[in-house]
């Protein structure tokens, strides 16, 4: 066999131990807007729903409508709080004073003080990246308390106060590590009580939600070593011949 034929095949090889281990390793991703179900809640790993205070007893959501080519996740249709998404590829306006930007999700909290909370479950054990983005949508001023909750642990909480295309929104970035299966990710809008009983009327806030699972130490340390052991033999091989 020639130098030519052989080194091909060593260039093959090491392509092989470095791309078809790794798509079995790729990371996952979940994405709130993409992922959002208009019929079934819980959806997966995502579940739409309430609590009566901060990070309170979870209330599932029951029903689902649209209004005005939103769908919307509540307790009662046309009741606050809600959780909605605008699947159309275009800017909705809803409300009257609401403006909700093509695929993403709004939360609203309710009138008596509840907050409409999304919450994502961990599907294994393991290290997951997450990014998420609070922002106003009302044209009047949304003014809400924003968090994000591992359990009963809250990893973030701020305000979100301006009108909807203003630069006040709140992010939250961090990796998550040693999460167990079945550990819970809240994140939950309130209305910032002030003393003004009609505070809640133009609370819609965007909500962006990015999680991506990070491959263990292990797997990555042995794909370097499968590759490195292939190219070597393969090398001493072609020494030999």
């Amino acid at each position: 066999m020639n130098i030519t034929k052989r080194l091909a095949q060593i260039v093959a090889l090491a392509a092989t131990l470095a791309i078809v281990p790794c798509a079995g390793f790729a990371a996952t991703v979940w994405d709130l807007a993409n992922d959002f179900s208009t019929s079934t809640n819980p959806n997966g790993v995502w579940t739409y729903g309430t609590t009566p205070t901060l990070n309170g007893a979870f209330t599932l959501f029951t029903t689902s409508f649209n209004h005005g080519g939103l769908q919307i996740w509540a307790s009662v249709p046309e009741v606050l709080p809600i959780v909605g998404y605008n699947p159309t590829g275009s800017l909705i306006n809803a409300y009257g004073t609401v403006v909700v930007p093509a695929n993403s999700t709004l939360l609203h909290p309710g009138a008596a003080g509840e907050y409409a909370v999304v919450q994502w479950t961990a599907p294994a054990a393991g290290d997951y990246n997450l990014s998420t983005l609070f922002s106003p949508l009302d044209v009047v001023g949304t003014t809400t308390d924003v968090h994000v909750f591992s359990g009963s642990t809250e990893l973030f909480g701020g305000f979100v106060t301006g009108v909807y295309g203003s630069s006040n929104s709140q992010a939250y970035s961090n990796i998550l590590t040693g999460l167990n299966t079945g550990d819970v990710l809240s994140f939950a809008v309130g209305k910032n009580a002030n003393g003004n009983a009609n505070d809640y009327y133009y609370d819609s806030t965007g909500l962006k939600v990015n999680i991506t699972s990070v491959p263990e130490p292990g797997v990555m340390t042995m794909l370097t070593g499968l590759m490195s052991a292939g190219t070597l033999f393969s090398f001493r091989r072609l020494k030999r011949s």
